[in-house]
């Protein structure tokens, strides 16, 4: 039995996730599964719901291997952002 899901357009997750279209397009570009309908130019994207899905929890998740490295260092964001020069990295 062939699984049929809902496959979205471009314009249509830009306006959902308040997105450019453009912004949407680079998302979606090299992502496995999205199928291109023309070409060069004239491509249009229909995306499946699934790799919908999948790119939006990957662009919501926390960077949390950030934060364990800045926390590592003895530098966390909290309160207002700082500068952080490489001479104090460097010295830690």
């Amino acid at each position: 039995m062939i699984r049929q899901e809902k496959h979205h357009r471009v314009k249509e997750l830009a306006e959902t996730w308040s997105f450019s279209a453009n912004v949407i397009r680079r998302l979606f570009r090299d992502e496995p599964g999205v199928l291109r309908i023309g070409n060069g130019k004239h491509e249009s994207l229909s995306i499946p719901d699934s790799i919908a899905a999948r790119v939006h929890a990957r662009i919501s998740a926390p960077r949390v291997c950030q934060t364990v490295r800045l926390r590592e260092l003895g530098i966390v964001r909290t309160g207002p952002r700082r500068k952080v020069h490489l001479r104090e990295l460097v010295q830690r």
